[in-house]
């Protein structure tokens, strides 16, 4: 009897105490510590920090490297490079000092001309990509890469990309004691940045001037060298006549490409041209007569291809002429697919393999000693 009364003793204690946790609110069982505390703790802190640190670093990392190397076109500035380097130590360099001739620039001298040509090309990029935001809100998926990157932050590079390039271009000019060329950068930097406000919105204008710029990329080491090239010419006049011609004919093919490659993308970017208000050939002749327009300059590299093996060459070598045959079935490809194309992708994967096609032409620079 003892125990049972004990037990209904203890049995009420326990009870009234529940009643008062229940009524006051002051504690809190063991079964509600874990409900209220350690899953919330679990929600409130790993995944919280989960979701505040580590993704958010990746955010603002990598995506920031993606969108730089987009806006700068990367791989456009080290062909750039590449062209200018082909051109300098594999054709002019070797070649005068063959012939017992110093050349003109010292390789320091060289990468410091590489080295502006390849800044104002990227700030050419990135000040084109600045104005034409509206255009490119309408061609592209996707938000325009300069907002991704952000505006202003955009503009602080661009500005940082041409002062660079003018420190270097003064170095160079005072390095060999030419001020009369100077004016070269800030011409082309203000040429560039025209472009997209005053001179794309113009028919064929802006097509042409960035044409006139690649085959400039190899002309500017060209003439960088001429003094060492007229002395060559005086010693050996048939060698300096070979470097004359592959070097025209690397500049004419230049220039013949990335027209065509300038209108296959005015074809392209149609529509988002149409809404920003520019006038390129497609808006002005409309998409056939361009189309054709563009046909014909295709077809003009195509006679202008077999046209360069006799040119100034007797007796072209076995690999000129497979090399130019190569370049001749590529570009023949190519003008059937520029003929069949009517949708914008069409367009857009053309104007990437006219990239390609023009990468190719460097054949013309690295055959050079059967040229001789």
């Amino acid at each position: 009897m003892i125990h049972v009364g004990s037990l209904v003793v203890l049995t009420k204690l326990r009870l009234s105490a529940s009643a008062i946790r229940w009524s006051g609110g002051l504690v809190v069982t063991p079964l509600q510590d874990h409900k209220t505390t350690r899953p919330q703790d679990h929600k409130t802190t790993r995944p919280q920090d989960h979701k505040t640190t580590r993704p958010q670093d990746h955010k603002t990392t990598r995506p920031q490297i993606a969108h730089l190397y987009r806006l700068l076109r990367l791989p456009n500035l080290a062909i750039v490079a590449l062209t200018q380097a082909l051109v300098y130590y594999y054709i002019l360099r070797a070649t005068l000092r063959a012939d017992g001739i110093a050349p003109g620039l010292s390789p320091a001298s060289f990468w410091e001309l590489t080295g502006a040509t390849v800044l104002v090309s990227a700030a050419g990029y990135l000040i084109n990509d600045l104005f034409d935001r509206t255009a490119d809100r309408h061609n592209r998926v996707t938000t325009p890469y300069v907002e991704q990157f952000g505006v202003g932050r955009a503009w602080w590079l661009y500005g940082i990309l041409v002062l660079s390039g003018a420190v270097l271009s003064i170095d160079l000019a005072r390095r060999l004691d030419e001020w009369e060329w100077l004016w070269l950068y800030p011409l082309a930097t203000l040429l560039l940045a025209a472009y997209s406000p005053y001179i794309k919105p113009r028919p064929f204008w802006g097509n042409l001037l960035v044409a006139l710029y690649c085959a400039g990329v190899p002309g500017i080491v060209w003439l960088g060298e001429r003094e060492s090239l007229a002395l060559l010419s005086d010693r050996a006049p048939a060698t300096a006549g070979v470097i004359d011609y592959t070097l025209i004919l690397f500049m004419v093919f230049a220039f013949t490409v990335t027209l065509l490659r300038e209108i296959v993308k005015d074809l392209e970017d149609r529509d988002g041209d149409r809404v920003g208000g520019r006038r390129t050939l497609p808006l002005v002749w409309g998409e056939p007569l361009t189309r054709r327009f563009a046909l014909g300059l295709g077809l003009a590299l195509g006679l202008f291809l077999p046209f360069s093996l006799w040119w100034g060459i007797r007796a072209p070598a076995f690999p000129l002429v497979l090399a130019v045959l190569l370049l001749a079935v590529l570009l023949a490809y190519l003008l059937v697919e520029l003929r069949r194309a009517t949708l914008r992708p069409h367009y857009g994967r053309l104007s990437r393999r006219l990239k390609w096609f023009m990468l190719a032409g460097l054949l013309f620079l690295l055959l050079f000693r059967w040229y001789r």
